[in-house]
C-alpha cells in the first residue's frame, strides 16, 4: 500500500503559494485515499537538512515513497499524481531557476509578434525564456541520455526540489556504499528519529576534478552513476519557483507618473 512522506527542508520561511500548494496536495491525497505524513526541518545547511529528511524516510519503514519538495515552489496536486502514476523508482518535476532572463524574454516576445497569430499569453512567453534545472548529460562532451516514454524522459541529473522516489533508492545508495553513514554531529537532535543517518547530498567532484557538483546533482549521481539507477522527469511539468525580483528604477525613462 502506497504511503507518502512529504519532506520539506526550509530555512525558516515558506512562500505563501507553497503553503497553498501543500494544503491542496494534502486534500488531494485524502480524496485519493493515499496515506501521508508531513515532515519539515528548519536548518541553514541545505545538505544536512536534505540528508536528515531522506535518512528519516529511510529509517521509517512504513513509508513507501518520499516527496522531497522545496518551500519556494508552487504546484497543483496533479503534478504529484503524474509522478506517482508513472510508477518509476525516481521521478521528478522540472522547475526553472530563479533568474529572469530578460533578453531571452524579449526575444520570445519579438518572435511571437512576428508570427502574426494570436498573442501568446505572457506566462507562456516567460516559461520559454527560463533556464530549467536538469541535465541530460552524464559527463562533459558525452552523448545525452535519449529515452522517452510518453510525457516522461530520462535524464542524468535534475534539481531535487520536487522529486518523488521509492524506498529502494536510498536503500540501494547506502547498500552500494555511495552514501556513507554519518557520525553524530554535536548536539543536533536529528539522529533520534533517523538512526539510519547517511550522507546522500554532500558535494562531489567531477571525474576530471575541474568542477564541483551541487547537492542536487550529487544525489542524482549517487543513484545513476554509482548504482545504475534511472531518473525520469515529467516534460509536462508546471511548477513555479518563487523568489525576489529586483526592480531597476530610472524615473526619467518613465515619461512621468
Amino acid at each position: 500500500m502506497t504511503q507518502i512522506l512529504i519532506a520539506v527542508p526550509t530555512p525558516g520561511l515558506v512562500a505563501t503559494e507553497f503553503m497553498k500548494s501543500i494544503v491542496g496536495l494534502t486534500q488531494g491525497l485524502r480524496k485519493r485515499r493515499v496515506p501521508f505524513a508531513l515532515k519539515t526541518y528548519e536548518f541553514s545547511d541545505i545538505v544536512m537538512s536534505r540528508n536528515y529528511l531522506v535518512s528519516y524516510f529511510l529509517s521509517s519503514r512504513n513509508f513507501t515513497h518520499c516527496l522531497l519538495v522545496d518551500s519556494d515552489l508552487s504546484f497543483t496536486p496533479k503534478q504529484l499524481f503524474r509522478l506517482l502514476d508513472f510508477d518509476e523508482d525516481f521521478v521528478a518535476g522540472v522547475y526553472p531557476q530563479r533568474n529572469l532572463r530578460l533578453e531571452k524574454f524579449r526575444q520570445a516576445v519579438e518572435q511571437d509578434l512576428k508570427s502574426g497569430g494570436t498573442a501568446t499569453p505572457t506566462r507562456e512567453l516567460l516559461a520559454r525564456s527560463m533556464k530549467y534545472n536538469l541535465s541530460y548529460y552524464m559527463q562533459k562532451g558525452g552523448a545525452p541520455i535519449d529515452e522517452q516514454r510518453g510525457d516522461f524522459r530520462r535524464t542524468a541529473t535534475v534539481a531535487t526540489g520536487f522529486m518523488l522516489f521509492k524506498r529502494v533508492v536510498p536503500e540501494t545508495i547506502v547498500a552500494r556504499g555511495a552514501a556513507q553513514k554519518l557520525p553524530r554531529n554535536g548536539l543536533l537532535p536529528i539522529y533520534q528519529d533517523a538512526p539510519l543517518f547517511a550522507d546522500f547530498f554532500s558535494h562531489r567532484y567531477s571525474d576530471e576534478g575541474d568542477a564541483i557538483y551541487g547537492e542536487d546533482q550529487s544525489f542524482c549521481l549517487r543513484w545513476v552513476k554509482d548504482c545504475g539507477g534511472e531518473i525520469w522527469v515529467d516534460t509536462k511539468s508546471r511548477i513555479t519557483h518563487h523568489g525576489h525580483l529586483a526592480f531597476p528604477g530610472d524615473f526619467a525613462q518613465s515619461g512621468g507618473p
